[in-house]
């Protein structure tokens, strides 16, 4: 609540105006109260959603690591075999 400010102003009559006003302010901090709880509920499903998809990016990444990696070595011992075999042997 940046920039606002909140007020409250209780005037006291003799047809009953307090318990009136009390009920009003108790309606308006209950309504208050729900629309922070749905807000609350909203960004807690929203950083569920982005963890989730965080996690998945890094599954991916080290999945794609993994494999570049593998490859590597494989390229490496392809030609190191090449150099025994061909090369080696010419020599």
């Amino acid at each position: 609540m940046t920039g606002k400010r909140l007020k409250a102003s209780v005037i006291i009559d003799l047809n009953g105006n307090l318990s009136r006003r009390s009920r009003q302010y108790s309606n308006q901090i209950n309504a208050l109260a729900r629309s922070g709880q749905i807000s609350l509920r909203a960004l807690r499903m929203e950083v569920v959603r982005v963890s989730g998809a965080i996690d998945r990016m890094g599954a991916l990444s080290t999945r794609t690591f993994r494999m570049l990696s593998a490859g590597a070595l494989g390229i490496a011992g392809v030609g190191y075999t090449a150099n025994k075999l061909f090369i080696g042997a010419a020599a």
